[in-house]
């Protein structure tokens, strides 16, 4: 009898333990699955640099740059704005990619690559500058924006926080064009002969364009007018105009050096900094020029790094960073937020007096590349811009009660400039080679 019972709790003991051996099991599968499922949407859905020594570079031509580090990668699929090349190989560092095959089905200047390799799948938006071997007429980034004239314009969506629909903003800062002779010039007026303050708007145009150095040398008055001088519906950037892109950018998991929106910064452009998110030659660059870029990592990172993805599909580029720009707004110098005597300030810490609408959000700081507030320096003293010269508006005849809004910050302001960095301290007639200036148009 006494048998038979320990013979029957041995049954019960192996039933129990072969559940819980299924049990442990099912988890173990579910627990597996749900990772590799999770890893492989997050690997689809954007690529985080950080994670691979390898990433997509650009298209150029047609030609898919791929860079790979010191290691081959296994291409087995590229697929374009959902259209399969079908390439299969091996590549090693920066070798190119023939995609002639679907490249001529590309519809929008920012198409979506997808490449899968033989162990992840990896994703970005790029930007196409080379489009000539492309049917132009078909591509349409920006509908409100293609047929406006004087270069390439981008769309940026409305924000009604600021009181603003939708509207096309210069793709890059303005060039000078002289309608004369049909020709840029090339160094923006900084070292052509051109007086600082441009006396004949008649004959030179605001241009948005890659092509030579941005207009500068030029008043925040004569900008406003170089604008307006375009036509109907054209006008020198507003605070609000931005204040709505620079929200926008910094929503775009694109502009942040870790792919994803609040982790990591938000690429600041050419200021001077050797670091993950600048790109830098020691001036003020070409609208468009990848080898002046000095970083490690290629050519193609450093312009990508003063390159701005919007919500609408198109691009800005060196909104943060290169040369001041002005924007159409003012004060009187005694109503500075904090007085005019602060220099610069932290956004989130420092200048509290700085309206909510006008800094960034979510209390990012210039730790995630949103750049800093300048107050200005006392009543008695001038700020320097670029060092070279003191700031005109505290010097007669060039003196103004007022203050216009500087933004973006320049060349060589390191981690001051970012997309919401604010400078107050120059005058409607100041004109110095740290400013320039973009145009808008409002349908």
């Amino acid at each position: 009898m006494e048998y038979n019972s320990k013979k029957g709790i041995s049954a019960v003991i192996a039933t129990i333990l072969l559940l819980l051996l299924v049990v442990v099991a099912l988890v173990g599968f579910q627990i597996w699955y749900q990772s590799f499922q999770s890893g492989f949407i997050v690997s689809v859905e954007g690529q985080d640099r950080s994670s691979f020594d390898y990433g997509i570079d650009t298209i150029v031509g047609n030609v898919l740059y791929i860079k790979t580090g010191d290691s081959n990668l296994t291409i087995s699929k590229v697929q374009i704005d959902g259209i399969d090349c079908q390439i299969n190989g091996t590549i090693q560092n920066m070798e190119a990619l023939n995609i002639s095959s679907c490249i001529e089905n590309i519809t929008t200047s920012t198409p979506e690559i997808v490449v899968v390799t033989e162990n992840n799948i990896i994703s970005k938006r790029v930007y196409l500058r080379d489009v000539s071997n492309l049917n132009i007429a078909s591509l349409s980034p920006s509908s409100l924006c293609d047929s406006i004239g004087n270069g390439e314009w981008s769309e940026v969506e409305g924000n009604p926080t600021y009181g603003t629909d939708n509207f096309c903003v210069m793709r890059w800062t303005a060039k000078a064009y002289n309608s004369s002779s049909t020709s840029f010039i090339a160094d923006g007026g900084m070292d052509g002969g051109f007086p600082n303050n441009w006396a004949d708007l008649d004959e030179i145009e605001a241009y948005s364009a890659p092509n030579g150095l941005p207009w500068v040398k030029i008043t925040w008055q004569q900008a406003k007018v170089a604008c307006e001088n375009l036509g109907t519906g054209f006008a020198l950037i507003t605070e609000e105009q931005w204040l709505t892109i620079a929200n926008d950018v910094v929503n775009q998991d694109e502009n942040w050096n870790s792919s994803t929106v609040g982790t990591g910064a938000v690429f600041r452009g050419n200021v001077n900094l050797a670091d993950t998110i600048s790109c830098s030659n020691g001036g003020v660059m070409d609208g468009f020029t990848e080898a002046d870029c000095i970083i490690s990592g290629g050519d193609f990172d450093g312009r990508n790094k003063r390159m701005l993805y919007l919500s609408s599909g198109d691009t800005i580029f060196d909104f943060s960073g290169n040369a001041w720009q002005f924007v159409d707004e003012e004060m009187h110098r005694t109503s500075r937020y904090h007085g005019g005597n602060q220099q610069w300030m932290n956004y989130h810490g420092d200048a509290t007096n700085v309206p909510a609408l006008k800094r960034p959000p979510s209390g990012w700081n210039q730790n995630q590349g949103m750049g800093r507030y300048f107050d200005g320096n006392s009543l008695s003293g001038g700020w320097n811009t670029i060092n070279e010269a003191p700031d005109f508006c505290l010097s007669p005849p060039y003196c103004s009660t007022d203050v216009v809004f500087l933004r973006g910050g320049a060349w060589n302001r390191g981690v001051d400039a970012g997309v919401f960095t604010l400078g107050l301290d120059a005058g409607k007639s100041a004109s110095l080679t740290g400013h320039t200036f973009r145009c808008t148009f409002t349908p």
